[in-house]
């Protein structure tokens, strides 16, 4: 009897951000420029509630260029560090409070289930990881200093945005 292996982990999984990755402008972001760019992002949302109908298109306007921002610098710093990453994301209370137009470009935290893809890349010594779900393929980046040992079928739980 084949027993299937079923894990919980606590992973980065690139759901909004790897679109962004291979055409984001940044080299390489900073956890500094990000928290300047998210209480920018959480500000103006504020001002944006508080506005009346005259001034909110102009602050929409503000408000999806800042998060746009956020979110290509959040992908240039996902493969390097995405405990940084993890760290960064906006709490999902928060996020709720971001207008609907801006919130397709700000993280959602998720936990999902799927089955593991593990690709050998060269140089040797490094993986990908990928989670097939029933909604698509995800790349997973790993928070901390070890990746779990997971081989290519195993089904998993993951959190993270």
């Amino acid at each position: 009897m084949l027993c299937k292996l079923r894990m919980k982990i606590t992973a980065f999984v690139a759901f909004t951000l790897l679109p962004f990755i291979a055409t984001t402008g940044f080299s390489q972001s900073t956890p500094a420029q990000i928290e300047v760019l998210t209480e920018k992002l959480l500000t103006l949302s504020g001002q944006y509630q508080k506005a009346g109908r005259l001034e909110q298109p102009s602050l929409l306007k503000e408000l999806v260029a800042v998060a746009a921002e956020r979110q290509e610098r959040l992908a240039s710093l996902i493969a390097m560090n995405p405990g940084e990453v993890l760290r960064l994301a906006i709490a999902s209370d928060l996020r709720a409070m971001i207008p609907s137009q801006v919130q397709l470009y700000v993280e959602e935290w998720v936990e999902v289930d799927g089955i593991v893809e593990v690709l050998a890349e060269d140089p040797p010594g490094r993986y990908l990881h990928f989670l097939q779900t029933s909604t698509g393929r995800f790349a997973l980046h790993f928070a901390g200093s070890k990746t779990p040992g997971l081989v290519t079928g195993s089904r998993i739980r993951v959190k993270g945005v």
